[in-house]
């Protein structure tokens, strides 16, 4: 849980007078000024919130915003108009509540001054469903201030520190052309952007006489078109990860830079949600075991995939740290990854780089269930991914818009080697990709659920084995029919199949048609596929330094 800020009671107001060039207030107000806005409104306001506006007006410095009875200027609102606005716009917004600071996405804070309303902060959403827009926090008015300058404050500083680093810069490096890349052990600053857009900057470096990290800036912003939490999961993710690749024991230390010495306030609000406690927030630090599950519970495995973790990395088989360095570095996606994992015997020698090619019958045992598992990522980016077509006069040119994909859920069942998709939009037509049959049904209904089977033969296996493939479609179909389940069962071959002699290509065809099973072909052939699957072996190898 977030340490509670030991601070003194209007420890706001000394704030303000010692950043008072950089911290911008308008002149105080007086209670006849307050008293005429309160008859306008119907409101009796609290004490803090008074007592605020009399000492300051209002509080305005980067994104720290507290609206005072008088506007700023012409462009910015008073807490009267912002009333005003919430009353008329959402009906559900109660006429006892007073809005004094702007969230953004249509979300406010605000504080209830009905008689017996709580002192509490209240946060107020638009956007959410009627019941639901309401949260009241753990803290009053003064807490709330006192906490926002708290954070302000430290927010400063940790630009000042991030400047000092900077100026201090002995490597250069360009993500197009190159350059050196500092030591592990040198403080190295990160910031992690979207688009161009930054959510959090840090500055970290591996402590080699304590083998941990040490972290001297922290700094989140918060972006209104964003998770109001985005900037402190990636930074988070960025130090749990370099922990782990620079060999650390994976614990982490906070200078006394980052909000005096303490784990970070985001951090921990974070870690709260997440289930996972900390206990260290005071000395500014998070153990290896912390740290695990940290990493492990922002991984965002499926139940199932992190139930059967936990048991290999117990059993000394499989470590859950590698486990979630290998998905958060690109090696494999969540669903390849989990195909792998529920799939093959020996999962540990994937997380190692497999085993060297002299070894084939080990080495070729990890190469089929890598093709299984990369072939099933092609399948999932290629159905989760929305394609819209542009007007007629493009000729039918299609447009790929960024972020735009489908709700889709992605399980595996490792009894088939089967992929399973459910659609859950009502509204949209999904076409299943790459059927080679020309005449096969490609469209799903809504509430149909697709299964594939994955099969990674190579040219010389298919003839033998196809018929077995057609015969465990089959049994899947039948099993989910029996069981009252409207399911779309395919079967996907590498692009190898097209090597094959026609007429037995005609053969193998015709026997699937005639069971309403179709064939769905991958875009690569195995050599292709094969080559980048070493390239991810041994990448792996290298994971950890």
């Amino acid at each position: 849980m977030a340490p509670a800020l030991a601070l003194a009671e209007d420890a706001w107001y000394e704030t303000l007078q010692e950043f008072s060039g950089e911290i911008k207030t308008s002149h105080p107000v007086s209670d006849e000024d307050i008293e005429k806005v309160e008859r306008e409104l119907g409101l009796t306001f609290p004490t803090p919130y008074r007592n605020f506006i009399k000492k300051a007006g209002i509080l305005q410095a980067d994104y720290l915003g507290i609206y005072g009875i008088f506007p700023d200027d012409p462009e910015t609102f008073s807490v009267s108009d912002l009333t005003a606005f919430l009353r008329l716009f959402d009906s559900d917004f109660p006429g006892s509540f007073l809005p004094f600071r702007e969230l953004g996405e249509e979300k406010f804070a605000c504080l209830d001054c009905s008689e017996d309303g709580s002192s509490h902060v209240i946060l107020w959403d638009c956007n959410s469903k009627p019941g639901e827009k309401k949260k009241t926090l753990d803290e009053g008015f003064e807490e709330y201030l006192n906490r926002l300058i708290d954070n302000w404050r430290w927010w400063k500083r940790g630009l000042e520190r991030l400047e000092q680093h900077i100026n201090r810069i002995g490597f250069q490096y360009d993500h197009q052309e190159g350059g050196q890349l500092p030591r592990s052990h040198i403080w190295r600053p990160y910031r992690f952007c979207v688009q161009d857009i930054v959510l959090g900057i840090t500055v970290i470096r591996h402590d080699k006489q304590y083998n941990r990290l040490v972290v001297d800036v922290f700094l989140t912003a918060e972006i209104p078109e964003y998770e109001a939490d985005s900037g402190c999961r990636a930074l988070v993710l960025i130090l749990l990860s370099d922990a782990y690749k620079t060999g650390g024991s994976m614990e982490i230390r906070f200078t006394k830079n980052v909000e005096g010495g303490r784990v970070p306030r985001e951090l921990c609000e974070l870690a709260e949600r997440l289930g996972v406690i900390l206990a260290h927030v005071s000395e500014g630090g998070i153990t290896p075991k912390e740290s695990k599950d940290l990493y492990l519970a922002l991984s965002e495995f499926r139940k199932e995939l992190r139930d059967k973790i936990m048991v290999l990395d117990k059993a000394g088989s499989l470590s859950a740290v590698s486990a979630a360095y290998a998905v958060h570095r690109g090696v494999w996606t969540h669903q390849e990854f989990e195909s792998l994992l529920l799939s093959s015997r020996f999962p540990e020698s994937l997380q190692k780089g497999s085993f060297p090619p002299e070894i084939w019958h080990l080495f070729y045992y990890d190469l089929i269930h890598c093709r299984m598992a990369t072939m099933g990522g092609y399948l999932d980016r290629q159905l989760t991914r929305r394609d819209h077509v542009l007007s007629e006069e493009s000729q039918g040119a299609v447009l790929e818009l960024e972020d735009d994909e489908r709700n889709v859920e992605i399980e595996f069942d490792p009894a088939y080697c089967a992929k399973i998709y459910k659609f859950s939009d009502p509204d949209e037509t999904v076409t299943v990709p790459w059927v080679f049959h020309e005449d096969a049904v490609r469209e799903l209904s809504y509430g149909q659920t697709l299964k594939v089977l994955i099969r990674a033969h190579e040219f010389e296996d298919m003839e033998h084995y196809w018929q077995d493939d057609l015969n465990r479609a089959n049994e899947l179909k039948n099993r989910d029919n029996q069981n009252g389940l409207s399911s779309f069962v395919c079967v996907m071959y590498l692009s190898d199949f097209k090597r094959l002699e026609p007429d037995v290509i005609s053969r193998i065809s015709e026997e699937f048609k005639n069971t309403e099973i179709p064939i769905i072909i991958c875009p690569d052939f195995a050599a292709l596929l094969d080559q980048e699957i070493v390239r991810r072996l041994e990448s792996v190898k290298v994971m950890r330094q």
